[in-house]
């Protein structure tokens, strides 16, 4: 099959970026035709070079004739949309799609066009899109499991890894770590993106984040803790991740907002100490039934009308 991704931008690297690299790289492992549609041209860079390098794909090359359409952000409905007003591009469409990550940003709003249907990654997103009285279908985050690799947990934190993008929580994610004989290591995309975050994560027992980084790290058997400060939300944490707490946190995608505890110094310290290897486990497990990019890719093939 032929199949369309799109997204708004791809020169930064943050979890719709790599959700959308991850999506096209399970399309094409399945075997199928895959294009890529950047709704802001202009804004190509890390990520679109990262696909032309791994798959070959010219982003905005676009062919037609696509069974399916899953597109991240309005700018890449609306630009498809202009497209396909100017050309005939023999798209189905019954099978046009925009993938909801988020309720807040601007362009995580469903695009309210006659015939795009949605596709939620979280329970909160698909009870957000009912206020517009739309439908949706569940599916939730994808992971490549082959490049995010299960390692044996060790029995206790030695190392913590920190996907936040505030320096002031990273400072006192540190200071904690000091004080507890704990090596700290941090990555902030914003000031020093890399792609390769699995080599990281590989060398770290803990794993403080949200969202997708916490989904990676489940994968690789990380003991997990969501918890950030983020500018677009209050300070909220859900603490540290198990077998028994992960459903609920996942309703609103690990983000914190589950839980809504402020990020205090004494949540962290309590998460750090909750540490425990069989967590390591269990999170693979959760990976492996979840988030495994071949299985989440088959559930969008299974929306073609």
């Amino acid at each position: 099959m032929k199949i369309l991704v799109g997204q708004n931008h791809l020169d930064s690297l943050g979890g719709s970026e790599t959700f959308t690299y991850t999506l096209i790289k399970g399309m094409l492992e399945l075997g199928h035709k895959v294009d890529v549609l950047c709704g802001q041209p202009h804004r190509l860079g890390i990520m679109s070079n990262k696909i032309k390098e791994d798959f070959n794909i010219d982003v905005n090359h676009i062919t037609g004739g696509y069974d399916l359409c899953l597109l991240s952000h309005q700018s890449s409905v609306k630009l498809l949309s202009q497209i396909i007003q100017q050309h005939n591009l023999g798209i189905n469409s019954n099978n046009i799609y925009q993938i909801c990550h988020g309720t807040i940003p601007v362009e995580e709003q469903p695009t309210l066009m006659p015939g795009v249907k949605y596709i939620a990654i979280s329970k909160e997103i698909q009870e957000y899109l009912k206020t517009f009285n739309l439908n949706s279908t569940i599916i939730y985050n994808l992971v490549d499991l082959q490049r995010f690799k299960f390692i044996k947990p060790n029995n206790k934190v030695k190392s913590i890894f920190s996907l936040s993008q505030s320096n002031n929580f990273n400072l006192v994610l540190k200071n904690i770590c000091d004080e507890m004989g704990i090596k700290f290591t941090y990555n902030n995309k914003i000031t020093n993106p890399i792609f390769n975050v699995e080599k990281v994560m590989a060398e770290n027992d803990m794993v403080f984040s949200l969202g997708r980084g916490c989904y990676e790290a489940m994968a690789m058997g990380k003991n997990v803790v969501i918890a950030d400060h983020r500018p677009y939300q209050s300070s909220y944490s859900d603490g540290i991740v198990t077998i028994s707490n992960f459903y609920s946190f996942m309703e609103n995608n690990c983000s914190g907002r589950f839980s809504m505890k402020e990020t205090t110094l004494e949540l962290l310290k309590k998460s750090i100490l909750e540490y425990n290897p069989k967590n390591g486990y269990d999170m693979r497990k959760i990976a492996e039934e979840e988030f495994d990019m071949l299985k989440q890719c088959k559930k969008y093939l299974k929306l073609i009308k």
